[in-house]
């Protein structure tokens, strides 16, 4: 069951996290993401009803608000703006909560990099196997809907398109091969415009955008695809700490994967540079052309 509240301003907020904590009481409250708003509610279950609180960490938050550090209560206080109150999961909120992380009971990480930060149990992102599996008798009809011929190769891109992902340097590879059978297909909204305008002013690329989808549709267009490139800046702060969740569901498809080694998927991609797979619980093994595959980049 979902429970949720509506929350127009900061005072909102915080009466629907005190009346969801109250009316609903739990033993075990288990926290996504180190983001105020969900550790304030994790935190009221802690106080209130002497809950266990864990934490799973699955990126590096201080990266996506451009914050270099962590911020104490008494730091936080101290330089309090009135402009916080306005967004409880902006930057100083998002550096309060990365130094809350010692108030959980437990911390999950999803790779060895955020292990090593912050401790606590490595759990890997998962996906419903079934679920995959049947996803793939729907690749001829779902290819169909976007004008995909049987013969064409569909280069996948389901994400947030951000320019630390490597969107530019794909298009260009596909453009020098010259394949009129290549078609990038980037599935996700924009956040950066200029990205978007750059790739559609290439006149040698094949390109099918498109908005956001539905979670549930995740498998069937991930079966529609021939390739997930995941090529990722090793400079990039997000790229550093983060495993790409289009890394578990190509794998989960069967769809081949050419990834970057960055540190924190490194584990998961063998020396040598070609046909390799992420086995069953993670463990990597040779793979075969008809299953899934890590290929370094």
């Amino acid at each position: 069951m979902i429970r949720g509240f509506d929350c127009g301003d900061y005072a909102s907020f915080v009466n629907g996290a005190l009346r969801l904590v109250m009316e609903h009481p739990c033993d075990i409250a288990w926290v996504s993401k180190a983001r105020f708003p969900s550790l304030f509610i994790g935190l009221l279950y802690k106080r209130v009803h002497g809950a266990r609180l864990i934490l799973d960490i699955d990126d590096d938050e201080l990266a996506f608000v451009d914050a270099a550090e962590p911020h104490g209560i008494a730091d936080f206080i101290q330089s309090a703006e009135a402009l916080d109150w306005d967004a409880p999961y902006g930057r100083r909120w998002t550096q309060l909560a990365v130094g809350l992380v010692a108030e959980a009971d437990h911390v999950t990480t999803c790779n060895p990099v955020l292990q090593a930060r912050y401790g606590g149990s490595l759990v890997r992102h998962a996906r419903d196997e079934g679920l995959f599996a049947d996803a793939a008798s729907a690749r001829e009809d779902i290819r169909r809907q976007f004008a995909i011929a049987p013969e064409d190769k569909v280069v996948l891109f389901l994400g947030t398109p951000r320019r630390h992902k490597g969107l530019l340097e794909i298009a260009g590879a596909l453009e020098a091969i010259a394949d009129p059978r290549l078609v990038l297909c980037v599935i996700g909204t924009f956040t950066e415009v200029d990205l978007e305008r750059q790739l559609r002013a290439r006149p040698g690329l094949r390109l099918v955008l498109l908005p956001d989808q539905p979670l549930d549709k995740v498998a069937a267009f991930n079966a529609m695809a021939d390739i997930v490139c995941l090529l990722q800046d090793p400079e990039s702060r997000i790229a550093a700490s983060q495993t790409p969740a289009k890394l578990t569901d190509a794998l989960a498809s069967g769809t081949q994967v050419i990834a970057t080694a960055v540190p924190p998927i490194e584990d998961l991609v063998l020396a040598r540079p070609y046909h390799h797979r992420a086995g069953r619980q993670g463990h990597p093994g040779p793979c075969r052309r008809d299953q899934p595959s890590l290929c370094r980049g």
